[in-house]
């Protein structure tokens, strides 16, 4: 059953419930210490009634005179009047009951018949008006303690509520623990369980959505991209396999590359640089045979400098092509080099022709190279107005041995290496090009 209240609303309803709790238990709280303050006020003023008792009494058998007795009555009359109404400044008040109630209408009774014996003219005798006096105070003395008692209860009430604060704190504790353990940390445990699953490459983990809360909105979300990543990974290891073959290619394309660069410095002369390019060009495209040839362009005719892996007998015929018979330097992409059927080599198999002529222009090695992304070191761009000239000038100075491998820091540095290199072929050698 899927709960719908959100979480924020749960913690709500939990927190406002506690709340109220907490809010009564002070509210009784503050009353009962209320009510315990002013019955402190109200035993303090009993007792100026028992010291004014005394007062009374000595003035009467001292002869004071009527108006200091009067004065003296009109003050044991406003503390009566204090306790009957109560005085919220200081606070005063007494905490009425029955028994109270009781003792206090005794006092204001027996008030009634001492403050005529009082003001009565002759006094009383010494004894008999002791006598009185001493009654007066004892049942002051039972008003006081009705309300000493009274406020034993409330003190006990009082006790009682702070005991129940205390166990309120700690239920409110627990009932917290348990909701933020409810609705927080287990379903983020199981969030988190789900993800090192998901980690671990377990893509079909899936999390149980039992609430439409946040947590409830996560869950989902979470088994939305899980199901993402499982369609994703299930073709993602044939992709990966066709990735690492193409690049493993490009690696070995690229390592046979530096190792033709390599090859085409070292080289001596023109048929050894022409016989080894043709046998490595040969095993890095895999062919069965490959020819390097020189473009004649006054004849229109391709002149085959060396060979690798040709039939003898094919030789006297392919020293010598027409411009037409070959496709040396053709970039259509469906061109095809002849097919030697006496061979019996069948129709598709690339076979590489390296020419140096204005045909190969279309397709040469650094092409081919920019073609497939290959950065090439101490490589110029193809740009479309190469003279023979410029050609001569770049092919001279990159097969020299002094060519740094790494570029140059700065175009100063260029300048000054080739005037060092340009300088004693121009001026000593005399070399024509």
């Amino acid at each position: 059953m899927q709960h719908t209240a959100s979480l924020s609303k749960k913690l709500i309803r939990i927190g406002a419930s506690l709340l109220v709790v907490a809010l009564a238990s002070i509210g009784l709280t503050l009353w009962v210490t209320w009510q315990l303050e002013g019955g402190a006020a109200a035993v303090n003023e009993a007792g100026r009634m028992r010291m004014q008792t005394w007062r009374l009494t000595s003035a009467v058998h001292a002869g004071a005179t009527p108006p200091e007795l009067q004065r003296l009555v009109e003050n044991f009359e406003h503390s009566l009047s204090v306790l009957r109404n109560g005085d919220a400044s200081r606070p005063l008040f007494v905490p009425w009951d029955q028994k109270v109630r009781t003792q206090f209408a005794t006092v204001e009774s027996l008030w009634q018949v001492q403050r005529r014996q009082w003001l009565a003219e002759p006094a009383l005798p010494v004894n008999a008006s002791l006598q009185a006096a001493g009654n007066f105070v004892e049942a002051i003395d039972r008003f006081v303690l009705a309300i000493e008692q009274h406020l034993s209860r409330l003190t006990a009430i009082l006790n009682l509520f702070q005991f129940a604060m205390m166990a309120l704190a700690i239920a409110g504790a627990v009932v917290m623990l348990y909701t933020g353990y409810l609705y927080v940390i287990s379903p983020l445990s199981r969030l988190r369980q789900s993800l090192e699953k998901v980690q671990l490459g377990e893509f079909a983990t899936r999390i149980e959505v039992d609430t439409e809360d946040e947590f409830g909105q996560v869950a989902a979300g979470f088994n939305r991209m899980a199901g993402t990543l499982d369609a994703m990974y299930k073709g993602l290891e044939s992709q990966v396999d066709a990735k690492t073959r193409h690049i493993e290619a490009q690696r070995l394309r690229l390592e046979a590359l530096y190792e033709v660069s390599a090859f085409l410095a070292q080289a001596g002369s023109i048929e050894e640089l022409a016989r080894g390019f043709a046998q490595r060009v040969r095993t890095l495209m895999k062919a069965d045979a490959g020819a390097v040839r020189w473009s004649d362009d006054a004849s229109q005719r391709y002149l085959m400098l060396a060979s690798d892996c040709f039939p003898q007998d094919m030789l006297e015929e392919e020293r010598s092509l027409l411009a037409g018979a070959c496709a040396c330097g053709n970039l259509q992409p469906e061109s095809r080099t002849r097919v030697i059927q006496r061979q019996g080599i069948a129709p598709h198999q690339l076979t590489v022709h390296s020419d140096n002529g204005s045909p190969m222009k279309g397709e040469t090695m650094l092409a081919t190279m920019q073609r497939l992304g290959v950065a090439a070191s101490r490589r110029r761009p193809a740009v479309s107005n190469d003279n023979p000239y410029s050609e001569a000038l770049f092919r001279t100075l990159k097969y020299r041995p002094q060519l740094p491998v790494k570029p140059f820091n700065s175009l100063l540095q260029a300048r000054r290496w080739v005037t060092e290199l340009v300088h004693p072929t121009s001026t000593v050698k005399r070399v024509s090009h």
